[in-house]
């Protein structure tokens, strides 16, 4: 009798249990996790030649932070906001917002960053706002110096959708794209998975399949197998959608908004 294994979420236990069933399994390598995260999806967007938002990923620590948004701040000073993200975040928890309300000018001009770095270092308890409801900027900053992550810059528009597109690589390696949906979002800061509709809007599913195309191929490269989603932030802007993001789901079965 033939039969394969697959599961929600590989970790090193299951791959010991096919091992010792005899069985194959269906499922992304465990070896792999870390293409799945923030950074590595970030490093993987950037090879697959997808637009992503202007950031910093492998940040370990409250200081990685500070350094991080000084940087964005300083290379677009007209930058109002950032985002910071957990390597490792489910349906938008693991996500937090930073505001430069107030930040003063003259740190953003100055020669040196030490100014505006300090100023964040400040500003940091009161002007990151965390999209998990029991969170705050102390819980946060713990549970971000044991999982790491990244700080991007937060995607502006008057009119935002996040599409997602569902890609599988098969055993013999070989990537598909098969399907696209919009994701509906909610909570305060319209980050909180809530549902979707499928499949995605006419005016983007060619630039959906085109992204998703490209990243399968770079991920069948890198040995990953089974079932995955890649979710996009897109605007509207001019009557043209500008889309951008780097988050993939590489858990086999689920689609999500991490």
């Amino acid at each position: 009798m033939s039969a394969h294994m697959t599961c929600f979420n590989v970790t090193a236990q299951e791959r010991t249990l096919a091992v010792q069933l005899g069985i194959p399994t269906y499922c992304c390598d465990p070896d792999l996790a870390r293409l799945g995260s923030k950074s590595g999806s970030g490093e993987t967007f950037r090879r697959a030649g997808v637009p992503l938002p202007d950031g910093h990923e492998h940040l370990r620590d409250a200081n990685d932070i500070a350094h991080a948004l000084a940087d964005l701040k300083r290379r677009d000073p007209s930058l109002r906001r950032a985002m910071i993200k957990l390597d490792d975040g489910f349906s938008g928890d693991g996500n937090a917002v930073f505001s430069f309300d107030c930040v003063p000018a003259s740190a953003v001009h100055a020669e040196s960053a030490d100014a505006l770095v300090r100023w964040i270092h400040g500003a940091m308890p009161s002007h990151v706002r965390c999209v998990a409801g029991s969170e705050n900027w102390e819980t946060f900053a713990y549970k971000f110096a044991l999982m790491h992550g990244i700080v991007e810059s937060f995607v502006d528009g008057r009119v935002k959708r996040s599409p997602s597109v569902q890609c599988r690589i098969d055993p013999l390696g070989h990537p598909r794209v098969i399907a696209t949906h919009d994701q509906l979002l909610g909570g305060h800061s319209g980050q909180v998975y809530l549902g979707c509709t499928f499949p995605a809007a006419p005016a983007y599913c060619a630039d959906l399949h085109e992204y998703g195309a490209r990243v399968a191929r770079v991920l069948a490269l890198d040995g990953v197998l089974s079932r995955f989603a890649v979710d996009f932030m897109t605007v509207e802007r001019e009557e043209h959608w500008h889309s951008r993001d780097r988050n993939f789901d590489r858990r086999d079965s689920a689609m999500r908004r991490p």
